[in-house]
């Protein structure tokens, strides 16, 4: 079906296929294609996506994947009932050699950042200036859950674990949203300024870009990942990832210390950068993340899966609310600022 799919849509011969994590690698042609799969994909968005590709590729941003278009100019296709998009992967012998290629991630995300800067973005999304509402419409929609399931007669072991951790999660929420409120109240005209607004990803991690070998440094970027914000979104979104793995506590400080410091040997963090990325790292997104995935989803294999990461989370709350401060201790003079909760700036 899908040798059949690409030859009639695409005009790729499959020689091969290659499984990439959730991802496809299909040699044809004499090239190579990433096929990805997605149950939201919008045909507008993953366009949107195909022109930040263009225009980071035209930047001189290496290695960045190309969504291609199908004969009937689609950018999205169905194969075996499920949606897909189909990228050209760069082929290797295009680049210029390189006496030493830059291994840093921190930095790498630096000058992709720089490189996304003055993309002009047809869906109007917003970026920084637009979290906090859409923070407090996806904060609504949790309270309206935890009230329904509260007067529910049957309770599943997941309906009590959310009952029992919602109001914590909904504490560091609010704080969240009113860090961002404060923040405008400080700095009225701050809205007006759209520094720092590139071409991001959805949810930047360790394994967001890359690699065909797993000897070499990840490099290709997936358009599906981009999403246009803030560029202290990846810096929060990475730092999180870090949180959330199986490092010890110490090596998960020096790991996110020299992450946000080679950072900004490329790119310097002014003090509105620092309060946008303690707002978002204070916003338990990983949290709302996995209750709306597992509210929203029938498949029972999911949900078991969704339990156990939410119990592990909350066991470990009061880790994270160190982890945070520790963070803002890297940036000392952001601590008197009256947009940082007291209990992020308190010594623990």
């Amino acid at each position: 079906m899908l040798e059949r799919h690409l030859y009639e849509h695409f005009r790729i011969h499959l020689e091969k296929t290659m499984h990439l994590g959730n991802d496809l690698i299909i040699d044809g042609n004499g090239k190579k294609y990433l096929l990805r799969q997605g149950s939201l994909l919008n045909d507008k968005r993953i366009l949107e996506q195909k022109r930040m590709a263009e225009y980071l590729t035209y930047q001189q941003e290496r290695d960045v994947v190309i969504p291609i278009l199908s004969s009937t100019g689609k950018a999205i296709s169905v194969v075996d009932g499920q949606e897909v998009i189909i990228c050209e992967l760069p082929s290797d012998q295009l680049r210029e050699p390189s006496f030493q290629e830059e291994k840093s991630i921190a930095r790498r995300l630096a000058q992709f950042h720089i490189r996304g800067e003055y993309f002009e973005q047809h869906l109007s999304q917003g970026t920084w200036y637009s979290w906090r509402q859409r923070w407090i419409k996806r904060l609504d929609q949790l309270e309206n859950w935890y009230v329904k399931i509260q007067h529910e007669r049957y309770k599943r072991k997941m309906d009590e674990l959310f009952l029992l951790s919602f109001p914590y999660f909904l504490g560091l929420t609010e704080n969240a949203i009113q860090m961002m409120t404060d923040l405008l109240i400080n700095d009225p005209f701050a809205i007006r300024d759209e520094r720092g607004n590139t071409i991001c990803h959805y949810r930047f991690h360790e394994g967001c870009w890359l690699t065909l070998d797993e000897h070499q440094v990840a490099k290709y970027k997936v358009p599906a990942d981009f999403y246009y914000d803030h560029f202290t979104r990846d810096l929060a979104e990475y730092v999180r990832h870090i949180g959330a793995g199986d490092l010890s506590f110490r090596r998960k400080i020096k790991r996110t210390e020299n992450f946000l410091s080679r950072y900004q040997t490329v790119r310097p963090l002014e003090m509105k950068d620092i309060h946008l990325l303690m707002a978002r790292l204070v916003f338990p997104v990983h949290y709302l993340d996995q209750i709306e995935k597992y509210y929203r989803t029938v498949d029972e294999e999911v949900k078991a899966g969704i339990e156990d990461e939410l119990t592990t989370l909350y066991s470990q709350t009061e880790e994270y609310e160190t982890f945070i401060h520790s963070i803002s201790t890297f940036f000392p003079a952001s601590l008197s600022n009256p947009v940082i909760p007291k209990w992020v700036a308190k010594e623990i």
